[in-house]
């Protein structure tokens, strides 16, 4: 039986790496950022860089994360504007991975409160990491922990509909 982890840890082949991107971020941090995590990011099959060559994009629709020069912001693109995502692809990476580590997150028997507790420890584990992250509501990372109390798309009932979600990275 095959187990779908809420993290793919598979990094990308050594051909996608290319040496001019470690003007973005540094190369061996470039290669450490997870394939997916269900229902937050999924890395694209290989970075490229903007039309005007000053960030380099490393998510998908509708996970479209880029990295700013010099390692100088993480941001997640919108139609007409942007949003912060993390100071560093560290950052970045390190919170992909508590996030994914705090699962199992709840069930879908479970009950406002527990699930606003949940993201709360989730958010408080974060915030010293990357105090600016969660500077203003309209980031990603608290958006997306609203998302999480709002919305039910972590339930272990969804992932595991949705993504075959069925274990947890060990």
């Amino acid at each position: 039986m095959i187990v779908t982890l809420i993290i793919d840890k598979t990094p990308w082949s050594s051909t996608c790496i290319n040496p001019e991107w470690e003007k973005f971020c540094p190369l061996a941090e470039l290669e450490r950022i997870p394939n997916e995590v269900y229902g937050v990011f999924t890395r694209a099959a290989k970075p490229s860089q903007t039309e005007d060559s000053t960030c380099l994009i490393i998510g998908t629709p509708p996970y479209d994360i880029y990295v700013e020069e010099n390692n100088n912001g993480v941001w997640k693109r919108r139609v007409t504007s942007h949003v912060f995502v993390n100071s560093s692809i560290e950052s970045f990476i390190y919170f992909l991975n508590v996030f994914a580590d705090s699962y199992p997150y709840y069930s879908d028997d479970d009950d406002s409160e527990f699930i606003q507790l949940k993201a709360k420890e989730i958010a408080e584990t974060l915030k010293p990491v990357d105090p600016p992250a969660f500077s203003r509501a309209d980031y990603f990372w608290p958006m997306l922990l609203e998302d999480f109390v709002s919305y039910a798309e972590f339930s272990t009932e969804f992932l595991k509909a949705e993504y075959g979600v069925d274990g947890i990275d060990g």
